[in-house]
């Protein structure tokens, strides 16, 4: 997997291709995390070691093009997408977009080995400083050469670290004991064909009832809502009376690591409590979990694992393979009054819902996996699933739900979750 950091730049900033090139390296040179491969070492868990190269060559692309428009900007997209990066090279490639002798693009493909998304975040403020597109007053969040991957593996081996992975493995062993057996109690059948699937929903509508019911909720933050929503629907599908779904996490709730240029994002199990609780109270709920997991999101994966199989041993087994990711970019609340007319509106903004679907995976290891995010004025949910698990139809079904238990929460302040049962179930 890879993230991409794609930097426009205004065709009044003049930037020349040399100067857009040392700015890369200048990234390069300062941050560990750009310059780590990974080499066989068959003494640790995955068999790999990482490596920080002190000398290498950055692979870097020069496009030129008479003018620049968006079918520029497309075909570079359609490049990055198309570029791998295997471990045991170097995690970064740069692609330089230039109108004649001026950069209009600097794009960066990270290996997701080595950076998260915050990372990501603190790469392009680098990026953008270097390139000269940042006043040196703005208070954006800046990376720290003070705090290596090195500097954060040194502090997880010493006895403060490991008190810290004993703290949070005791958390989830807490946790663990709590979460439903399974999700998937559906009776099994064979699999759609192809077997695995993904689905995703986009909604304007859905967008901006979250942010309503935000703002009416006063201290959940939209990501929570989206989250807690998600919460409540699985639990309507399964019909288990918690919902236990693993989160990703970013561990960047101590200061130092906040400026780290590095892969911090570990799995924390999230449960909730979803059967006979008002939908507002299961989102409540969600906020609590989630910044719980966040608090114990540092520990050490090989003892994580051992964990895990130590309470599906005392447990008789149970699932902690799917996972849950939410992400909202650069968030623009609408300022709308929550009323019967907004409400309204947003009804009227479900016929631009839209549902696509993506097929023919060979091969996927969970049997849920959720990503929900927000950005540029849409909430999108996105289910990647084995249809032994959740066939197609209910997959659908559950995309289809996500307006109208949104709507409905506006609506009726004391939705309950026999409600949202009803709105999942509901023939389409």
């Amino acid at each position: 997997m890879c993230i991409n950091i794609v930097q426009p730049i205004a065709g009044e900033n003049r930037v020349s291709p040399d100067h857009a090139a040392r700015a890369v390296a200048s990234l390069v040179n300062r941050f560990e995390a750009l310059r780590t491969v990974f080499v066989e070492d068959r003494d640790t868990a995955m068999g790999l070691r990482q490596h920080v190269l002190s000398s290498g060559t950055v692979q870097m692309e020069l496009w030129t093009v008479p003018r620049f428009d968006q079918e520029a900007s497309t075909m570079l997209s359609a490049e990055l997408a198309g570029i791998d990066i295997g471990v045991h090279e170097l995690p970064i490639r740069a692609v330089i977009l230039a109108e004649k002798d001026t950069v209009r693009l600097v794009a960066l493909r990270l290996s997701h080995m080595v950076a998260d998304m915050w990372a990501a975040a603190l790469l392009r403020t680098e990026l953008q400083c270097e390139l000269g597109l940042v006043n040196s007053d703005e208070r954006a969040p800046r990376a720290s050469q003070d705090w290596q991957p090195a500097d954060q593996a040194d502090f997880e081996a010493s006895e403060a670290g490991v008190q810290l992975c004993d703290r949070s493995l005791q958390h989830w062993r807490d946790q663990m004991r709590r979460f439903p057996a399974t999700l998937f109690f559906r009776p099994s059948a064979p699999p759609d064909s192809p077997r695995y699937c993904e689905g995703r929903v986009t909604s304007q509508a859905a967008f901006i009832a979250i942010h309503l019911l935000s703002r009416r909720y006063g201290d959940c933050s939209p990501a929570v809502v989206l989250m807690g929503a998600v919460v409540a629907l699985i639990g309507a599908w399964s019909g288990t009376a918690s919902v236990g779904l693993p989160v990703m996490v970013s561990n960047r709730h101590m200061r130092r690591s906040q400026g780290l240029v590095g892969q911090l994002v570990q799995m924390a199990g999230l449960c909730v409590e979803v059967a006979g609780r008002r939908f507002e109270d299961i989102v409540r709920s969600t906020a609590h979990a989630s910044l719980v997991a966040l608090r114990h999101g540092q520990y050490d994966i090989p003892r994580y694992r051992e964990l895990q199989d130590e309470m599906a041993q005392e447990r008789g087994g149970f699932e902690m393979n799917s996972w849950l990711n939410v992400r909202v970019w650069g968030d623009n609340p609408p300022r709308l009054s929550d009323d019967g007319r907004t409400h309204q509106a947003i009804v009227d903004l479900t016929d631009e819902t839209s549902i696509t679907w993506k097929e023919g995976f060979e091969i996927y290891n969970v049997k849920l996996g959720v990503l929900a995010d927000m950005a540029n004025g849409v909430a999108r949910l996105t289910l990647r699933t084995d249809t032994t698990a959740i066939p197609r139809h209910d997959v659908s079904a559950l995309l289809d739900s996500l307006d109208p238990l949104l709507i409905a929460a506006l609506r009726e302040k004391g939705l309950d979750q026999a409600a949202v049962e009803r709105i999942v179930a509901r023939p389409r």
